[in-house]
């Protein structure tokens, strides 16, 4: 009997051992295949873009994009350059404080804190700057 247990141990010992040995093959070569085919990404043959990151000496108005959206025609607008590029303040926020705010939204406005500055004072929301125009060449916007 116990040699008989003996040699059925062994026996499934080394099927599982060339069943691994299997899978483990079958899987290599699906990887293997697999790196093949994403050698090279399908992106990779779309020309880049030029417009982006130009720049503040590449601002204009009327823009005129490299690539133009599906089904709509290229915009014929003619081009200004933005001789002086001049940060302003960008505020989405309305005034919390006025009639026609209170008069649509309950409840009071409470500022966040933006933590503490150096001489002890709280810090409010930082402001937001940006510049009028678009590099030319920007991808298409509705404006």
């Amino acid at each position: 009997m116990c040699v008989f247990v003996i040699i059925l141990t062994s026996v499934t010992f080394t099927i599982a051992g060339f069943s691994q040995v299997a899978i483990r093959h079958s899987a290599s070569r699906v990887v293997v295949e697999g790196k093949a085919v994403a050698e090279k990404p399908r992106w990779k043959d779309f020309a880049l873009l030029g417009g982006y990151y130009s720049g503040l000496e590449m601002l204009v108005r009327g823009n005129r994009p490299e690539y133009h959206p599906v089904g709509i025609a290229e915009a014929g607008g003619s081009l200004e350059i933005v001789k002086e590029a001049k940060s302003m303040v960008f505020d989405p926020y309305p005034n919390f404080e006025s009639k026609e705010y209170k008069s649509t939204w309950r409840g009071a406005y409470k500022e966040c804190s933006y933590g503490v500055d150096p001489s002890g004072r709280r810090r409010g929301r930082p402001e937001v700057r940006t510049f009028e125009g678009v590099p030319q060449g920007m991808g298409f916007t509705y404006f």
